[in-house]
């Protein structure tokens, strides 16, 4: 280099998040002195553990004696596992429509009885949906409040019932998450990759929705309007 040389000063500090998620300056000092706080400046040390507990929770709240509780049928399981024991489509789908929720019944009809693969296949949605929310939540919020809305929806009355009970329209509801949380994510890097994703669960949401289609068409008319929010503030 021909010109002249000029000396920096080293780093004194570095960033680092704290517990509301916002980025902070941290003394390299305390760092390199093991300083507790620094472990309470970055709550992705705290995240991922926590995260993995209330998951655990929820699997046991969605999978625990799934077969026998609640007993006997409730609402249409009956008629829908006489349906899938035939191969007729159940009361919630259209024959000529593709429905994701009864592809994986069927699926899982092969084995075992019709009722338990109904009660299976929303709890397996269940638990997609939390994972999805996880997601969607990280987006929209900092991690202590993402936690917490994981929490209340693994705990929820209505999610364990709907879990446990052959709900058809848990598929709905994970491809309703799932959806947000791409078309959020593809309005934050808008790449080909991340736009086909959401298009995908965009359309097998339409096609599970069925009767909520109104609903549906609004909540993803809402992600769109969030989308361009964030995007106009990150400008």
């Amino acid at each position: 280099w021909p010109g002249s040389s000029g000396e920096y000063s080293p780093p004194t500090a570095r960033w680092a998040r704290d517990a509301a998620g916002n980025f902070v300056r941290v003394p390299l000092d305390a760092v390199a002195a093991g300083d507790p706080v620094q472990h309470l400046l970055t709550p992705s040390r705290l995240w991922l553990p926590l995260l993995v507990v209330i998951l655990l929770i929820a699997t046991g709240l969605r999978f625990w004696q799934l077969a026998a509780i609640p007993p006997g049928c409730v609402d249409s399981e009956c008629a829908n596992a006489l349906r899938l024991t035939e191969g007729l489509p159940l009361t919630s789908a259209a024959g000529d429509r593709f429905n994701l929720f009864e592809q994986v019944a069927a699926l899982l009809s092969n084995f075992t009885g019709g009722i338990t693969a109904l009660r299976l296949t929303s709890a397996l949605f269940g638990m997609g949906l939390l994972l999805a929310l996880t997601g969607l939540a990280r987006r929209l919020a900092n991690p202590p409040a993402a936690l917490l809305t994981v929490a209340l929806a693994a705990i929820a009355p209505w999610a364990i019932w709907a879990a446990r009970t052959g709900d058809p329209w848990s598929a709905a509801a994970l491809l309703l998450a799932t959806t947000l949380w791409l078309v959020l994510n593809a309005f934050a890097d808008p790449t080909v990759g991340r736009w086909t994703m959401a298009g995908l669960a965009a359309g097998l949401l339409w096609g599970e929705a069925g009767a909520l289609r109104v609903a549906v068409l609004l909540s993803l008319i809402g992600a769109v309007g969030l989308g361009l929010w964030a995007a106009e503030r990150r400008q």
